[in-house]
């Protein structure tokens, strides 16, 4: 069940928009071989600065029962920050990424938790 919650800190259009969920999702559900069928992509504006530059930031929390490691993690990271650049204008630089490996029991969906 991995969680991408994605912050920018720029307006996009509605296609951009749409190809930063799709994108986000695909290329997790490639990288960590989980379906997307449980993966969520959440996308909202907030106001960001980073380096005391209020230039355009992302901040992605990357959340997942397994699956989640080091290569596996710098191949997210490189397919986010690839998909920011392109849709959204962000310099990868500017990218923030937290990656969080959560037990199954800690995830609650569909009435219950995935316990593993």
């Amino acid at each position: 069940m991995p969680l991408l919650d994605i912050r920018l800190s720029v307006e996009i259009d509605e296609p951009s928009e749409k190809a930063i969920l799709s994108g986000a999702s695909k290329s997790v559900s490639e990288i960590t071989g989980k379906g997307e069928k449980f993966i969520l992509v959440l996308l909202s504006r907030c106001s960001g600065m980073m380096s005391g530059s209020d230039d355009p930031v992302a901040f992605i929390d990357v959340r997942g029962i397994g699956g989640l490691h080091d290569s596996t993690n710098e191949h997210i990271s490189d397919a986010l920050c690839t998909l920011m650049k392109e849709r959204a204008g962000i310099a990868p630089d500017r990218v923030y990424l937290n990656f969080a490996s959560i037990k199954g029991y800690n995830w609650g969906w569909n009435h219950k938790t995935f316990r593993g």
